[in-house]
C-alpha cells in the first residue's frame, strides 16, 4: 500500500525535496529561514510560550495551594480564550497590520504572564488567563500567504 504524502513529516519533505534540487536539507532550511524569518520567530514562540503554560501552569497552581481540580482548570482558561478568541486575533491581523497585530500580541502575553503571580488568588485570575492564552496565538498572525510567496511548498 502507497504511502500517502499529506502525512509525510515536513523535514523528511524539505530534505527529499532539497536533494531532488541538488540542494542540502540544511541548505533548504537556511533558504526558508532567511524567507520567513517572522513566520518561524512566531510559531517558535507560540510553541515555547504554549508548552510552558500548559507544562508549568497546574504545577504552579498546586504549589500556591489550589486543588488539582482548580489548576485544571487554569489551563482550560488560557486554551479556552486562546480557541475563542482565535478568530477575532485572525480577522483583526488580516484587517490592521500584521507585523503590529503580532507585536501586540506578543506584549500582551508578556504582560500576561507577568501579572499571573499578582492575580493569583482573586476573581482576576480567570479573565487573565483567557486573554493571555488568547494572545499567545502568535502563530495565527501570521499571513498564510507569506509561505505561499516563497518558492517552498511543503
Amino acid at each position: 500500500m502507497a504511502e500517502d504524502p499529506r502525512f509525510v513529516p515536513v523535514s523528511v519533505k524539505a530534505i527529499t525535496k532539497g536533494a531532488a534540487n541538488g540542494q542540502d536539507g540544511a541548505d533548504y532550511y537556511q533558504q526558508f529561514a532567511r524567507l520567513a524569518p517572522m513566520l518561524i520567530v512566531a510559531v517558535g514562540m507560540f510553541g515555547i510560550i504554549d508548552a510552558a503554560n500548559l507544562g508549568f501552569l497546574p504545577v504552579y497552581g498546586v504549589k500556591q495551594g489550589l486543588s488539582q481540580e482548580t489548576a485544571a482548570l487554569m489551563v482550560t482558561a488560557f486554551i479556552v480564550g486562546n480557541v475563542v478568541l482565535q478568530f477575532p486575533i485572525g480577522w483583526i491581523a488580516d484587517h490592521w497590520s500584521k507585523r503590529g497585530m503580532m507585536s501586540a500580541c506578543a506584549i500582551a502575553t508578556a504582560i500576561g504572564s507577568a501579572l499571573v503571580p499578582w492575580a493569583f488568588g482573586t476573581w482576576l485570575i480567570w479573565p487573565l488567563l483567557a486573554a493571555t492564552g488568547a494572545a499567545s496565538a502568535l502563530d495565527r498572525t501570521g499571513p498564510p500567504r507569506r509561505v505561499a510567496r516563497t518558492r517552498f511548498h511543503l
